[in-house]
């Protein structure tokens, strides 16, 4: 990474660590973009070049939606798909572990907030439609693939339900969360729709 990559990717976080503070202090709706701006330091403009709308700044501790695909597909060439979304959870989330163990709280802003609400469930979408493609190509199927389909779903639901368990386990680690979650799913033996047959 670039000088300029560096320092773009410092601003930004600068930027929403400064927003997640004040969310969390003052609330997101009493919180103005112009104070947020003060807070990191930047100009109201710059703040505005990274994060267009103040819904983007209340899931940024998510980081991009394309995030997880790209990790999958830095897995190893040879590994098993399972394993390779498995791996990959832990990576993403460790990127984030301070901001996840508060993730508890900032889910309960964005549950409060039906425009932050919106924008997760978007950030969920992008994410499952971006990590579907990334575990078909592991698997040599079409971009479509019912399997890497499913698959990306439950390591949807896995970030979720890690988040969840986040609330009451203050100050824990969020790889430990998804490692429970990840063995929950391993021993419950998943099951999917099924219909009587004719």
């Amino acid at each position: 990474m670039g000088l300029r990559e560096t320092n773009a990717t410092r601003t930004r976080n600068g930027i929403a660590d400064a927003a997640m503070t004040l969310f969390l202090e003052r609330g997101y709706e009493q919180t103005t973009m112009e104070e947020v701006a003060v807070a990191a330091e930047v100009g109201l403009s710059t703040l505005y070049r990274y994060f267009p709308t103040k819904e983007l700044l209340g899931t940024s501790y998510l980081g991009e939606p394309g995030q997880l695909a790209e990790l999958v597909r830095a897995r190893p060439g040879d590994e098993p798909v399972e394993l390779a979304l498995g791996e990959a959870l832990l990576e993403f989330v460790s990127f984030s572990d301070e901001e996840l163990v508060h993730s508890g709280r900032i889910r309960d802003l964005i549950q409060e907030n039906p425009r932050m609400h919106g924008r997760l469930l978007d950030w969920l979408m992008q994410t499952h439609l971006a990590l579907t493609a990334a575990l078909a190509e592991r698997r040599g199927a079409p971009e479509d693939d019912i399997v890497a389909s499913a698959l990306s779903w439950n390591a949807v639901l896995v970030l979720e339900r890690a988040s969840d368990r986040m609330r009451s386990r203050p100050g824990g680690a969020v790889t430990d969360a998804v490692r429970e979650v990840v063995a929950e799913l391993e021993g419950a033996d998943v099951m999917g729709p099924r219909l009587p047959r004719p």
